[in-house]
């Protein structure tokens, strides 16, 4: 008989923290949140829609998608084809995830305005809105 695996968290937001927690994982499920892609055209899109200074490698991006996979964020699905396709997509959990990680940020963005000082400033690489407005539009051309 096999011993149950427990994992404890002080609350679910621990939990979500965690399965998010990762250097590309939000860029991820933003960019699935516009669409479902094959691999390479999520690595092309992530890499020519993000300002970092090392880009998104093949191995990170395999791996921050399985782990996205194994906590049922996204799905990946095999096409029976030649030549073989395979699209990862955002599950319904992982379409509320992305609703609410945006609403976090848009929060955030909110919340860096009024901490701000005379001598203390918050600035961030993107802004939200302007990401909500593009996943929208891309959306509606589809």
């Amino acid at each position: 008989m096999t011993k149950l695996q427990v994992e404890q968290y002080e609350y679910g937001f621990d939990l979500i923290n965690k399965i998010i927690s990762g250097k590309w994982k939000r860029n991820i499920i933003y960019s699935l949140g516009i669409q479902p892609m094959r691999y390479g055209q999520l690595l092309r899109f992530i890499r020519e829609n993000t300002a970092r200074k090392h880009p998104l490698s093949k191995k990170v991006l395999t791996q921050q998608l399985n782990s996205l996979i194994a906590n049922k964020i996204v799905i990946k699905q095999s096409f029976d084809s030649n030549p073989p396709k395979t699209v990862y997509s955002l599950t319904p959990e992982g379409q509320q995830l992305n609703k609410l990680t945006l609403k976090l940020s848009l929060f955030g963005d909110d919340l860096a305005k009024q901490l701000e000082t005379n001598d203390f400033s918050i600035q961030f690489k993107h802004q939200t809105q302007p990401l909500i407005d593009w996943q929208k539009k891309q959306t509606l051309s589809k």
